[in-house]
């Protein structure tokens, strides 16, 4: 029975921590899969490429895993391109982003922050491009 009670408490650990992730990211749910590394099961979430926002949910799922998760230091991210961008991660995160920028009022304390992560750029590269 505590094989049973094992697998199903990976099982919520999973879906606990897929849904932080989601939620760093303003999604509904991502892709993951489990890959068994060095005898440890590694929670990796499918992304079409490395991008400081992956990095940020990575942190802040990190942050709001509990001590008893099986994944707690134990997450990455699987890298698998999509032929086709508006099916792909990036373009929905890209439309939560811009969904949630429209909808701030200008007296909102969140209006400073918004401009905080470029997702899929890098920042410095693009503000000397500004520059020229």
């Amino acid at each position: 029975m505590s094989a049973e009670l094992t697998i199903e408490s990976s099982e919520d650990a999973k879906q606990t921590t897929m849904a932080r992730f989601a939620q760093a990211l303003g999604l509904s749910t991502v892709q993951t899969s489990v890959e068994l590394i060095g005898g440890r099961q590694f929670l990796k979430f499918r992304v079409g490429r490395n991008a400081p926002v992956y990095d940020h949910a990575l942190r802040e799922t990190q942050k709001g895993l509990s001590e008893d998760n099986p994944f707690r230091g134990l997450l990455g991210l699987s890298i698998q391109h999509q032929p086709h961008f508006p099916i792909s991660v990036e373009a929905e995160v890209l439309r939560g982003i811009l969904a949630r920028s429209t909808r701030v009022i200008s007296t909102d304390e969140r209006s400073s922050s918004l401009a905080q992560y470029v997702p899929f750029q890098n920042w410095t590269s693009c503000t000397r491009q500004r520059r020229r």
